[in-house]
């Protein structure tokens, strides 16, 4: 049985992101735009990358949230979003811990 991968570098996770689900989500304009951030992303052995990552728009008043994405060939699938930190990497644990399945 394969296990998890775990993706180190925001320009792996780009790529990575753009190559399983087509998408632009983690490019440097819309990372800069957002003040996104990785926290930890994943590729299960059955091709589905997991993200937890996080935005904050201080000019508007918008604290840090952190979000744990599914990206899929299929679509996005947002599998927690916009919560503390502690909620999401208790998520991003759990999908880790059970197989990732979403």
């Amino acid at each position: 049985m394969s296990s998890n991968k775990y993706i180190d570098g925001i320009e792996n996770v780009a790529l990575a992101v753009a190559r399983v689900a087509g998408s632009h989500y983690f490019d440097p304009d819309t990372r800069r735009f957002f003040n996104a951030r990785v926290s930890a992303a994943i590729e299960a052995p059955d091709g589905v990358l997991y993200v937890r990552h996080s935005t904050a728009k201080p000019q508007w008043n918008i604290p840090r949230l952190y979000s744990v994405t599914a990206f899929t060939s299929e679509g996005t699938f947002d599998l927690e979003k916009d919560v503390d930190a502690k909620s999401a990497r208790e998520t991003f644990r759990h999908v880790v811990g059970m197989g990732c399945t979403y």
